[in-house]
C-alpha cells in the first residue's frame, strides 16, 4: 500500500499538473503533516474530549459541531491570514527558498563516510526489532531536539524572532496556523533538522546499517503518531491538558497554546514539538493548570496590522535589515565595517514578546 501511494504520487509530480499533485500530496500522502486522515484524527479525538469532560454525555450534535467549529473563529481575520499564508506556503515559497535547504540523506552520507573511515566499518549484532527500536527513537529525538533548539534560538535572538513574529502574530489559532510562517523561518529549521537528523542517521547507519528505522510513507513513524495525536490540536483553542508525570513527559495541545499567549507570565516557555523532555532539561518548561489559563493570543498592539501581507511577509525582513545595521557601526578608520560594541543588545532578544 505505502509503495503504490508513493509511485502513485511521484507519477502526479510529474505531470503537468504540478500544483494540482502538490496538493493532493499535502492532503492525502501518509507522510504529510496536514493529511486529512491526521485532521479526521484530530477532530474525533477533540469531540471524544468534550463529550468527557461534560458531566452529562448526551451532548447534542448541533453544539458539539459549535464547540469544534465557533461561527467567530471563522469570521476572524486572523484566520483568513492563516489560510493565505497556507496557500503561498504550499504553492509558492517552497520553489522560492527549496534551493537553500540542506539533504538530510546528504548529511548522513557523509557522516557514515566519515565514522567509517574515522572508526572502520562496525558491524553491531543486536536483534532487528531491538535495532529498528534504537533507529526510530534516536532519530525521533534527533528531531525533537532539533525543533526544540530552532524555536529557542528564534525566541532568543532578535534577528531570528522578526521572522518568528509572524507565527506568532495570530490572535486565533486553529490547525491552518501551523502554515502561518514567514519562508525565510523554515529555512534554519528545515536546515538544523537536516543536520542534525542527518548526523544520528549516519551513526545508525555505521553501527548498524541503513534501512532500520520504521517509517510511515517515509517519515518517522513516531513523529506522525504526534502529528495524529496532538499537532493540530495544539494550534487549536480546545484546553486539552496531561495530567501528573505525563505532562512532564509530552506536551499537550494546552503547553503549546501557553508558548502562544500574550500574558507575559508565560512568554519563551514550551519550544518543543511533542515532548517536554528538552523544555524539562533547559529550564522552559511551564506544565499548564486543569483550569484554562491563556485567555489572548498574539503579539499585542505593537503590529499596526498583524494580518496583512506586507506584516506578514515584507516587515520581517525591514525589522531583520534593521537590527542587522545596528549591529554594525560605520564606517571604521579603515573604510570598512566594525562590530558595534552593543551588538548583543542589538541582536539578543531580552524578552521576546511571546
Amino acid at each position: 500500500m505505502g509503495q503504490a501511494s508513493s509511485a502513485f504520487f511521484a507519477a502526479l509530480e510529474e505531470a503537468p499538473g504540478h500544483v494540482a499533485a502538490h496538493l493532493l500530496r499535502l492532503l492525502f500522502a501518509p507522510q504529510s503533516h496536514f493529511s486529512l486522515l491526521s485532521l479526521v484524527a484530530a477532530l474525533g479525538f477533540a469531540a471524544l474530549f468534550l463529550i468527557l469532560r461534560r458531566k452529562r454525555r448526551d451532548i447534542r450534535a448541533r453544539v458539539l459541531f459549535r464547540a469544534l467549529f465557533p461561527r467567530s473563529l471563522f469570521r476572524a481575520a486572523s484566520c483568513r491570514t492563516d489560510a493565505s499564508m497556507m496557500l503561498f506556503n504550499v504553492l509558492i515559497a517552497g520553489a522560492l527558498f527549496g534551493g537553500m535547504l540542506l539533504s538530510t540523506s546528504f548529511v548522513a552520507g557523509a557522516a557514515t563516510k566519515w565514522l567509517d573511515a574515522t572508526f572502520g566499518v562496525q558491524a553491531t549484532a543486536l536483534p532487528p526489532a531491538a535495532i529498528a527500536l534504537a533507529a526510530t527513537l534516536s532519530l525521533y529525538l534527533a528531531y525533537e531536539f532539533a525543533y526544540w533548539l530552532d524555536h529557542y534560538l528564534k525566541h532568543r535572538f532578535a534577528i531570528l524572532w522578526a521572522f518568528h513574529a509572524v507565527h506568532h502574530s495570530a490572535e486565533r489559532l486553529t490547525p491552518l496556523t501551523n502554515f502561518r510562517v514567514h519562508p525565510v523561518d523554515t529555512i534554519p529549521f528545515y536546515n538544523l533538522v537536516a543536520l542534525l537528523t542527518g548526523a544520528t542517521q549516519g551513526a545508525l547507519t555505521h553501527l548498524f546499517g541503513a534501512g532500520h528505522e520504521w517509517t510511515v510513507g517515509g517519515a518517522n513513524l513516531f513523529v506522525i503518531a504526534s502529528v495524529f495525536l496532538v499537532l493540530h490540536l495544539q494550534h487549536s483553542e480546545l484546553w486539552i491538558t496531561f495530567r501528573g508525570r505525563w505532562s512532564r513527559i509530552f506536551l499537550s495541545p494546552a503547553h503549546h497554546q501557553v508558548h502562544h499567549s500574550a500574558d507575559p507570565v508565560h512568554f519563551n516557555r514550551n519550544f518543543g514539538a511533542s515532548l517536554a523532555l528538552f523544555d524539562h532539561l533547559f529550564g522552559t518548561l511551564h506544565v499548564p493548570s486543569a483550569k484554562r489559563e491563556v485567555t489572548r493570543f498574539g503579539l499585542g498592539p505593537q503590529r499596526i496590522n498583524p494580518h496583512g501581507f506586507a506584516a506578514m511577509l515584507v516587515t520581517p525582513v525591514v525589522e531583520a535589515a534593521a537590527y542587522a545595521i545596528k549591529a554594525v557601526r560605520l564606517p571604521n578608520r579603515r573604510g570598512g565595517f566594525t562590530v558595534g560594541g552593543s551588538w548583543r543588545q542589538h541582536l539578543r532578544l531580552t524578552n521576546s514578546g511571546v
